[in-house]
């Protein structure tokens, strides 16, 4: 068992400089995932997360804004420092966190076959414009794998009911790229 320094994590990351668009790190996977996160999220990004088990967020540090989509809606959720909230399975959710910010997310270990999806919707109508459905198994590789491939795909960023075009966001396409920042 090792004793992680939150602080000092946070410290360290902030010195790093600029992160890949899925920057985290995983401190234990045995029974629950727990993982720190830190900001800020790359402007423009858009794609929802859907996870088959619910989520815990703490904010440790700075704020954290979860967009969850619930009833063809989209609601803000601000979360402070030391606040907390559990995000139920199956809700689509994005977190955008701000400069300097530091979030903990625990949830159940995935299941090995357990589905998860990447999801973006409209900002116009809030219709669905395209659906990934993945087995969990390197996110770090996968998700900007995907983030990718959305955005390089014109037919997937055009809503299908209103022609609205989701624009190409430069610096999350950027961050998409390896694993370090060029």
């Amino acid at each position: 068992m090792d004793v992680v320094n939150v602080i000092q994590w946070a410290l360290d990351s902030a010195a790093a400089g600029a992160k890949p668009v899925m920057h985290h790190e995983l401190l234990w996977n045995d029974g629950f995932m727990v993982a720190l996160f830190d900001g800020p999220s790359p402007p423009g990004r858009s794609d929802f997360h859907i996870n088959a088990s619910p989520e815990l967020f703490y904010q440790v540090r700075g704020e954290l804004i979860s967009r969850v989509y619930e009833g063809g809606k989209f609601r803000d959720l601000l979360i402070g420092e030391g606040g907390m909230f559990l995000i139920p399975p199956q809700v689509p959710h994005l977190n955008i966190r701000t400069e300097g910010s530091v979030g903990l997310v625990i949830h159940r270990s995935r299941a090995a076959d357990a589905t998860e999806a990447i999801v973006w919707y409209c900002e116009q109508c809030s219709h669905e414009l395209y659906r990934e459905e993945y087995v969990h198994e390197d996110v770090q590789r996968q998700v900007p794998a995907f983030i990718d491939a959305f955005h390089h795909h014109e037919e997937r960023s055009t809503c299908s009911q209103c022609g609205t075009v989701k624009p190409v966001p430069a610096e999350v396409v950027r961050r998409c790229h390896g694993s370090s920042v060029r």
